[in-house]
């Protein structure tokens, strides 16, 4: 028997056409999709919010991170950076020979 391949984003479309239908529950359509009640809710208001659009996976990163490197020291560092090294190097005198 081979391999169902489907897309996440067919899963998630077939999910809320389930749910739409009203033949199961959210408990039972998790169970079926293999997600948790959870998921089942946050995909289901997602798309009551932003329709097929919010189905599409999210960025999980913060939109502020409070230990973050303030940007002024970052620039500092990259004018740091840019800046040429020196190219010549004091002589030392051995004093002798």
């Amino acid at each position: 028997m081979p391999w169902r391949e489907t897309l996440l984003m067919d899963q998630r479309v077939q999910f809320i056409a389930d749910y739409q239908r009203a033949v199961f529950d959210v408990a039972d359509l998790a169970r079926r999709y293999g997600i948790s009640r959870k998921t089942a809710y946050k995909w289901i208001d997602r798309y009551d919010t932003s329709g097929p659009a919010g189905l599409v996976d999210q960025s999980r990163r913060p939109a502020h991170s409070p230990q973050a490197t303030p940007a002024t020291i970052i620039a500092r560092a990259a004018n740091r950076e840019q800046s040429p090294a020196p190219t010549s190097r004091p002589t030392v005198s051995t004093g002798g020979c």
